[in-house]
């Protein structure tokens, strides 16, 4: 069985390869080929049927999402993973009241988001007539005061995937009590449903939208990102920090001058973050195992005892801080480079938010490694886990060269 799920991420993997050669688009295949790449580490990670079936259907349903033309088809799967995540997400660790809140949250913005996104495509399919994604480009004869109306709806729904700070409320909760696949999928893929959905659906459907209310998402961007930031040095629960963590990032992507420096550097940001949250959840989800909680202040010396892993520990986080050459450093240097002509007062402020960035990473890695006393949290890192980590910190400074 496990031979034959490797074979189909074999598979996804060429077809996404020789798709970047071809050049056709660049979006649909960088994330298939992430898809590709973390197939085979999150099957390492489990030994149960049951979950390693829901990873496989997740993954497809993804691959198929980021590579269709169809809206239709677009909009099925943005909704059907809903379905495999419930399941994953309920197979958490913490206890029964506290999963079924998230699951609840989860799915009630997930419904929500997605009854939006119905509206305004149906909407937008019906005066347009067609479901290819070049005819509703090519084709596009909407009235510019619908555009107005419909993009505010839709934006909502893929805010929420993201998530974007206020719509947030859910994603703390789940990443908490999901388990440690289920974490890595929802920080590492599914975030990025919203992400695409801005960039590649909503901004060529509906420009003049975008363009009449782009003062106020590059507000809503920045306030997420700050906000988020200024949220991750107060929390305590190390899963949810590194869930409010990834909003802070997320936050970068709306900030967009439709340049190809900027588009540039957003599609490096999807990457990037997909290896760094990876890393960091597979991370935390190991010393979970060892420890059995996720409260920061139980973490002390760690350096002492199991020394491989406090050095996986400093790479994830130096990464997730975006230190020069690793991958997400290009990546929010591009879009602060390809912003800062256009809207130069919105970036210096956005600044406040990287630098908040390198605070908390500094002060979650000292307060977990180091200490007068340390605790025996019995084994190191074993060669299994080894394997699963090594090849997203290598990936994560390897394509700042490649891209």
């Amino acid at each position: 069985m496990f031979q034959y799920k490797i074979w189909i991420s074999y598979i996804l993997l060429l077809d996404s390869l020789w798709g970047i050669i071809l050049e056709n688009n660049e979006w649909t295949y960088y994330m298939t080929l992430l898809i590709s790449i973390l197939l085979p580490l999150l099957i390492l990670t489990t030994k149960n049927r049951i979950i390693s079936e829901y990873i496989m259907w997740i993954n497809i349903i993804l691959y198929i999402t980021f590579s269709t033309y169809n809206i239709l088809i677009w909009y099925i799967g943005f909704e059907l993973i809903i379905i495999p995540m419930i399941y994953l997400i309920s197979k958490g660790s913490s206890g029964i009241i506290y999963r079924y809140r998230a699951l609840y949250r989860f799915t009630l913005y997930t419904i929500c988001g997605g009854l939006l996104l119905l509206i305004s495509l149906s909407i937008i399919v019906l005066a347009l007539g067609s479901y290819n994604y070049y005819i509703l480009i090519l084709n596009n004869i909407l009235n510019y005061k619908i555009e107005l109306i419909l993009f505010p709806i839709m934006i909502i729904s893929y805010f929420i995937k993201l998530p974007i700070i206020p719509f947030h409320i859910w994603l703390p909760d789940t990443h908490g009590e999901a388990s440690t696949n289920g974490s890595v999928i929802l920080a590492a893929l599914l975030l990025k449903l919203g992400g695409i959905g801005i960039i590649r659906w909503l901004i060529p459907i509906l420009p003049y939208g975008y363009l009449y209310y782009r003062p106020i998402i590059i507000i809503i961007g920045i306030l997420s990102s700050i906000y988020a930031s200024i949220t991750t040095l107060r929390h305590i629960d190390i899963k949810k920090l590194i869930a409010y963590s990834s909003i802070g990032h997320m936050g970068f992507i709306l900030i967009n001058s439709l340049n190809k420096i900027s588009l540039k550097g957003i599609l490096l940001l999807l990457i990037s973050h997909g290896f760094v949250s990876s890393l960091l959840f597979f991370i935390i989800g190991f010393l979970y195992i060892r420890t059995g909680t996720r409260i920061l202040f139980y973490y002390k010396g760690i350096n002492n005892t199991m020394p491989l892993f406090s050095i996986f520990l400093f790479f994830g986080i130096i990464l997730n801080a975006a230190i020069p050459p690793s991958l997400s450093f290009f990546s929010e240097f591009l879009i602060l480079q390809g912003s800062f002509n256009i809207d130069p007062f919105a970036i210096s402020i956005l600044l406040l938010s990287v630098l908040l960035s390198g605070v908390y990473n500094i002060l979650l890695f000292s307060k977990i490694s180091f200490s007068f006393y340390s605790i025996n949290y019995s084994t190191d890192l074993n060669l299994r886990e080894f394997y699963i980590l090594l090849p997203l910190i290598l990936l994560s400074f390897l394509f700042s060269f490649i891209i």
